[in-house]
């Protein structure tokens, strides 16, 4: 490591051993999981911290201060947002992640963002907008 310029975190540096040990990497969770028929694989799947950071950006872009924002306006940002997302972890693994992510407290992610958006552009209208 010296040779490439580079020092070993000593506090942050473990040995893991997989299957019994998970450890997280850069986003990914690295480990022992089980498949729909509840065998056990060893694979990678998006970190709980990383669906949580995820969610939490979708619910600020979805927040109250966004209602003013046409529907189209917050449909093309969390498309690209979770398009990001879904092209840095590879849709496979990260499968399992998706019913968590579509799911959130604040309702669908897409049915969310439409119904606030329109619910935005109908007040909007009301208002004598849009003539």
């Amino acid at each position: 490591m010296t040779r490439l310029g580079l020092e070993v975190n000593e506090t942050k540096t473990r040995l893991a051993r997989i299957p019994g040990d998970n450890i997280t990497l850069l986003g990914y969770a690295l480990g022992q999981f089980h498949g729909k028929e509840g065998r056990p694989y060893i694979g990678t799947r998006p970190s709980r911290k990383a669906v949580k950071s995820l969610l939490k950006r979708i619910h600020d872009r979805t927040a109250r201060r966004w209602y003013a924002d046409t529907s189209e306006n917050t449909v093309a940002d969390l498309s690209r947002l979770l398009r990001g997302w879904c092209g840095y972890f590879d849709p496979s693994p990260s499968l399992p992640s998706y019913p968590v992510i579509l799911t959130t407290p604040s309702g669908s992610v897409a049915g969310g963002a439409r119904g606030r958006a329109r619910t935005a552009d109908q007040r909007h209208q009301q208002k004598g907008g849009n003539k």
